[in-house]
């Protein structure tokens, strides 16, 4: 009973705190005093949306003691430019913390496509999915990148919810599976387009833009992509494809989106926002 009211105050103060000095510390003094006996827990996030978690997995401690995801700036700008009916895309949906936060933000008349390739994973987002009854959620088990085929995606440990998996050789990436993989301008007229997308593919960012150019030049969405260990050249590849799409690159601050001349090697932030200025779109970033 102790442990469980000790874990209710940590976490109450560690999610609604205005305090931020010091959080980090209290949670690394107290994490084995209040940490749960079960591995797999549910709970109820911030955001009132639940999420089921291993907590084995470091990252889902955060979801868990937080009640949110570690992006806070990126959330706190994303829950201001989606509207109600909005359609977004979730490529790379992991347990799925994104495409619940994307599915409640756009309610029942947004739709939010959720593409994660591991059947491991997929388990995780699934029940995530259902426990939070969201009926504008489609799933898609396919890895998108430049082509369709069959790839092999490495890991360490699925069983724990991992979010690192990679179809790029990691050292200590042993474990493989076998998924499909396809590109984004193939489902061009076979999904409702996006009016938001977000892009978090371990190493792949660069080919799953290429295999969406049709797409995004069509109906240039707003783009978010994960670019934090990216090498200079996928840097550079990412910057001059959109800058020739026309769009402009910003910087996720606390509670505004800060504009960037391109982007500069190395990076100083993990994501960054791509919004095109002849979109109607753009409106929602002024």
């Amino acid at each position: 009973m102790l442990k469980k009211i000790l874990n209710g105050i940590v976490r109450f103060y560690l999610q609604y705190s205005p305090i931020t000095d010091g959080k980090a510390g209290l949670l690394n003094l107290t994490r084995r005093m209040v940490l749960p006996d079960d591995s797999f827990v549910t709970f109820t996030t911030k955001h009132k949306f639940k999420l089921k978690v291993c907590l084995k997995n470091p990252e889902h401690q955060h979801y868990y003691f937080y009640g949110s995801h570690d992006e806070r700036y990126e959330i706190n700008n994303i829950s201001r430019l989606l509207r109600p009916g909005d359609v977004c895309w979730d490529i790379g949906g992991n347990i799925g913390f994104y495409t619940c936060f994307f599915a409640q933000s756009v309610g029942p008349l947004g739709k939010v496509v959720s593409f994660e390739p591991s059947s491991f994973t997929m388990k995780f987002l699934r029940e995530n999915i259902e426990l939070n009854h969201f009926d504008n959620v489609e799933l898609v088990q396919k890895g998108l990148g430049e082509k369709k085929g069959i790839a092999e995606l490495y890991f360490q440990n699925m069983e724990i919810g991992q979010g690192t998996a990679s179809l790029l050789k990691i050292d200590g990436y042993d474990k493989v599976e076998k998924i499909e993989t396809d590109k984004m301008d193939n489902f061009l007229e076979i999904l409702p387009p996006p009016v938001f997308m977000k892009i978090d593919v371990e190493g792949l960012q660069f080919d799953v833009i290429k295999g969406g150019e049709a797409l995004i030049q069509k109906h240039l969405p707003l783009i978010m992509i994960e670019l934090k260990d990216s090498s200079e050249s996928m840097v550079r590849g990412v910057d001059e494809f959109f800058a020739a799409k026309g769009y402009s690159v910003y910087e996720f601050k606390k509670d505004s989106l800060s504009p960037l001349k391109g982007l500069s090697f190395p990076l100083r932030r993990r994501n960054y926002l791509f919004a095109n200025k002849n979109s109607p779109l753009f409106s929602r970033i002024r």
